[in-house]
């Protein structure tokens, strides 16, 4: 993680790294306003939950884990009074978080940031996270 002063406000940015492009365990494909990564049955075993995955595929994503629960960013801090999260849909469905998203049941995960997300309505401002299932 590395850190940066800008006029004095410290910035704290990080990422992480993904070794899945060379082992080539899944599928991904990249836009400018969207990823997608397709979920192996390697990966429904190798992570234990869709934060987990969206750390080591989309490495572009800001995901902070505190206590029990995790924190998304995808375009950064663009609020001061409401909240930075992403919007969650689960098969279409909105969704508070995903949490409750077994990874074995987890067929893929789009992000959507900016036009890509503007279908989502006026709160898809932080980005949208597409979850698709296996049904």
């Amino acid at each position: 993680m590395a850190s940066l002063l800008i006029g004095g406000l410290a910035v704290l940015c990080g990422c992480a790294s993904s070794r899945d492009a060379a082992a080539g365990s899944s599928a991904s494909a990249k836009t400018d306003n969207s990823s997608i990564a397709v979920v192996s049955e390697e990966d429904a075993t190798r992570f234990e939950n869709v934060y987990e995955f969206i750390i080591n595929k989309f490495p572009a994503i800001y995901v902070q884990r505190t206590g029990a629960s995790y924190s998304v960013r995808i375009r950064g801090v663009n609020s001061i009074n409401g909240t930075n999260e992403p919007l969650y849909y689960v098969d279409g469905v909105p969704a508070r978080d995903l949490m409750g998203v077994n990874m074995a049941d987890v067929q893929s995960v789009e992000i959507l940031k900016g036009g890509r997300a503007m279908k989502y309505g006026m709160q898809s401002g932080n980005g949208v996270i597409l979850v698709k299932t296996r049904r």
